[in-house]
Order: C-alpha cells, then sequence, then structure tokens
C-alpha cells in the first residue's frame, strides 16, 4: 500500500495525491497540516486532524509489521557479548530467511 498524506496548509498540497484511489494508495487529508507536521513528534498544541493522521500511520505500520511478521516462516537467532543486562553489552541478531 501506498500512503499520501497532504496538510492542506502545505503549500505543495495542491500537487500532491488528495483522494484515495484504490485500495492499495491511501490519501489522507489534514486540513490543518503543514509541511510534515504529521510526521513530527507529537505536541499537545496539535489539531485533531494531525492526531489522526498519526493514527493512520501507526495503524498502516503495524499491518505491514503483521503482514511481514506472517511470512516469517523460520527464524534464527544468535545472541553476540558479554553477559550482561546492559544492552549496550549485549546484541541478538535475528537471521530472517
Amino acid at each position: 500500500m501506498n500512503i499520501y498524506s497532504n496538510g492542506l496548509r502545505d503549500p505543495w498540497s495542491s500537487g500532491g495525491i488528495v483522494k484515495t484511489i484504490s485500495d492499495s494508495i491511501l490519501s489522507v487529508i489534514i486540513p490543518e497540516g503543514a509541511h510534515h507536521l504529521d510526521l513530527r513528534g507529537a505536541n499537545k498544541l496539535d489539531p485533531k486532524s494531525v492526531v489522526d493522521a498519526r493514527n493512520v500511520h501507526r495503524d498502516n505500520i503495524q499491518k505491514w509489521i503483521n503482514k511481514a511478521s506472517l511470512k516469517t516462516t523460520s527464524r534464527s537467532s544468535v545472541q553476540v557479548g558479554k553477559e550482561s543486562e546492559s544492552a549496550i553489552e549485549n546484541v541478538r541478531i535475528e537471521i530472517l530467511p
């Protein structure tokens, strides 16, 4: 799926995809959004349309992760580093098929 988000306060939005064209091309319109506002960190002053757009993005990313996880049939992993509780000293490497 391709997702195109357009903040209508962004002067570039007029050149964007402003309606959902198919099941694989989703348009997210953000009336109070400016350039990349939906991709920035959350702020208590964010308009509702920006918060809603972030939720759409989060939900779709989760779907992609879930779909990719289903395709993974087997994994093997290797632990490297010193035996310690510290994440800095230990690294887990997963080898995907």
